[in-house]
């Protein structure tokens, strides 16, 4: 399964858009090498790459909470296709 758009966009709405206005964000280009790409944009948020560790950190000290930008429709399209995909294998869904 891949998000479209890229997981960035998710990540962008819980950090720069405060989970407000993400709108715009289901619609920007999933492609890096655009001028505008989705990671470039987070990583100019965060100034410095965005790697697992940091995105890691923003989640233990609480600066990124998924249940708040569950209602993103490419966010809830990809969670209701993994919840599918867990319960084919009978394993628990995740609440958010």
């Amino acid at each position: 399964m891949i998000p479209k758009p890229k997981s960035e966009a998710w990540v962008l709405c819980a950090l720069r858009e405060r989970y407000q206005n993400c709108q715009r964000l289901e619609n920007e280009s999933g492609n890096d090498d655009s001028p505008n790409s989705l990671k470039k944009q987070l990583e100019e948020h965060l100034g410095k790459p965005a790697t697992r560790e940091l995105l890691n950190d923003k989640i233990d000290q609480g600066n990124l909470d998924i249940s708040q930008i569950i209602d993103m429709p490419s966010l809830k399209a990809f969670k209701d296709r993994l919840d599918e995909v867990l319960d084919n294998l009978g394993l628990p869904q995740q609440d958010y």
